[in-house]
């Protein structure tokens, strides 16, 4: 599509209006040209004809043509636009992770004189707590209590420098199996490296004065007799344990406060594009704000900015229903203990009825814009739990039902018309030039037709119809005959316009044509006005020709 300023015509939109005709008449479909269309019984000797252009707007062709804007579709064929983005998302498994942990510790001879281990009667046994920290990493003063349901890797690695008899035991009275029972094992020390898979189990965390969210592990070494002898001082044997590939069920605890970064979010609104002033409406308009939350964590929402940006580049607030005022923090729904798994949904939900909606869309936005800050444990006192299908979403959704009113709503099109491509000599040798459309309307729209001729520098250089009130302009909507709520196409009677002369010559280095649509809907200036309905069916269907009578000698052609 051209862009084109140079003409001096001024289009403005005097009431609200549908804004579907923004999405057909700047997204048409292109179709290749059928001469068996064009009409041209009108023909001249001697004389050229040639069709101009072919353009066809039908709503079901139009569905894929949308970019942001999705429809849908009712059974019988009513059709809704809707704006639908999802503003921000996180899931359990990306934001809570128990983190991997590995601890080594060595043992060494505790006495002061050196220790023959060929001494060693029975056994010589010695053990030490081990305390690991289990953590998620969300935020400093995060506490873990319990996790339900965890599958881990643990690994329990010795190493030792002498050849030593005897057995290294591991237990945790914090790490319960199944069916109750807490975690034990003892091996041999000369054993290699074990990994033991553990599955189902419950960690049950322990706070120290000092640290949070702990799980006691005691090792105990038992030594038989074997030979060599350990100095004061020197290691026994190095002791590692590690937790890894960390799966949960539930996780309960408290996970901190802090604050989300939350980039403001600009959304486009491509639908309305093509609108160069003017107003629209929608019977049924709604804009929906929705948070859905199934962590067992309160957030706090506070909106800076909510509303839309227009085309002349100015913001209005959005404000009405029950949405937070901007500044006043709000805390979202959420999932309470012996509610794990559930998700709660808080929706603010704006209509022209309870809110600003209908000042709003009259702008004909450009954008919408939202800002909020977020806040987690906004108390500081709350006890939180995270399932591991836990998720959060923002979503916004613009409902905007086919079903409105339209008075003067300007849109345009461009086809391509290379005069010298219709005919390559001199002007002068036309005679008569009459352009001819052949137009059906299969929408319940009343529609007025122009069109501009420009050159190759987008220099306007005519119009079609010279007088703007020409009579033959006006393509009536199309109306319900058989009283079922749909309307049945009409073909109007080809209109054909004779171009003068000086239009001629002027039009004679035309490169493309812009044709304007001038839409309004029946009964717009009634009071109220009366809506109509757009179905996926509906269709517009416009083909222009040019015919013209020679002033040469016919046995030239």
């Amino acid at each position: 599509m051209h862009s084109h300023n140079s003409h001096h015509i001024r289009f403005s939109l005097l009431a609200p209006g549908i804004i579907l005709i923004l999405a057909l008449f700047s997204s048409c479909i292109r179709e290749e040209f059928n001469p068996e269309k064009l009409d041209t019984s009108l023909r001249f000797s001697p004389g050229v004809a040639a069709p101009i252009g072919y353009i066809r707007y039908q709503m079901d062709e139009l569905l894929d043509s949308a970019n942001t804007t999705q429809f849908s579709i009712d059974d019988d064929g009513f059709m809704n636009l809707v704006y639908r983005e999802l503003l921000e998302s996180g899931t359990a498994s990306d934001l809570v992770k128990i983190q991997n942990f590995e601890y080594t510790t060595g043992f060494e001879n505790p006495l002061p004189i050196p220790y023959d281990l060929a001494s060693i009667v029975d056994t010589f046994s010695f053990s030490d707590t081990l305390w690991i920290p289990v953590t998620i990493g969300i935020a400093g003063d995060a506490r873990i209590d319990s996790v339900i349901g965890a599958s881990l890797d643990l690994t329990v690695d010795f190493a030792t420098q002498f050849d030593l008899n005897g057995k290294v035991c591991v237990e945790s009275q914090d790490l319960i199996d199944p069916q109750g029972k807490i975690f034990s094992l003892c091996r041999e020390i000369d054993d290699p490296t074990s990994v033991y898979n553990l599955v189902d189990y419950t960690l049950r965390l322990t706070d120290t004065p000092a640290d949070r969210s702990l799980i006691e592990v005691v090792y105990t070494i038992k030594l038989a007799a074997s030979t060599g002898i350990i100095q004061p001082g020197d290691e026994i044997i190095n002791f590692t344990v590690g937790l890894s590939e960390i799966e949960y069920d539930v996780i309960y605890g408290y996970f901190g406060q802090f604050s989300l970064d939350l980039p403001p979010v600009n959304i486009p609104m491509d639908l309305y594009n093509s609108i160069y002033q003017g107003s629209f409406y929608f019977e049924g308009a709604e804009l929906r704000l929705i948070f859905s939350n199934s962590f067992g964590i309160p957030i706090e929402m506070t909106i800076n900015e909510f509303g839309i940006i227009a085309r002349n580049g100015q913001f209005t607030t959005i404000t009405g229903g029950t949405l937070p005022a901007p500044g006043v923090p709000t805390v979202l729904g959420y999932p309470g203990l012996g509610e794990e798994g559930l998700t709660k949904v808080d929706s603010f939900i704006l209509n022209t009825e309870n809110s600003n909606l209908f000042t709003v869309l009259e702008t004909g936005p450009s954008e919408l814009r939202l800002d909020v800050d977020g806040r987690i444990n906004p108390l500081g006192t709350e006890y939180n739990f995270v399932v591991d299908s836990s998720e959060y979403e923002v979503l916004m959704e613009l409902f905007l039902p086919l079903n409105g009113y339209a008075d003067n709503l300007v849109v345009r099109d461009t086809i391509d018309f290379v005069f010298n491509d219709f005919y390559d000599s001199p002007p002068e040798e036309i005679k008569r030039l009459i352009l001819r459309l052949n137009i059906t309307n299969g929408f319940p729209l009343n529609v007025k037709v122009q069109a501009y001729f420009f050159d190759e520098n987008d220099v306007l250089l005519d119009s079609l119809f010279q007088d703007p009130q020409d009579p033959a302009s006006f393509i009536p909507a199309a109306t319900d005959n058989n009283n079922d709520g749909r309307v049945e196409p009409i073909i109007v009677e080809p209109i054909e316009v004779k171009l003068s002369p000086q239009q001629i010559d002027n039009i004679y280095s035309s490169n493309y044509m812009v044709v304007y649509y001038t839409l309004s809907t029946p009964g717009a200036d009634q009071n109220p006005p009366e809506n109509v309905q757009f179905y996926m069916d509906y269709f517009f269907e416009i083909i222009i020709g040019a015919i013209a009578e020679l002033d040469v000698n016919s046995t030239d052609y």
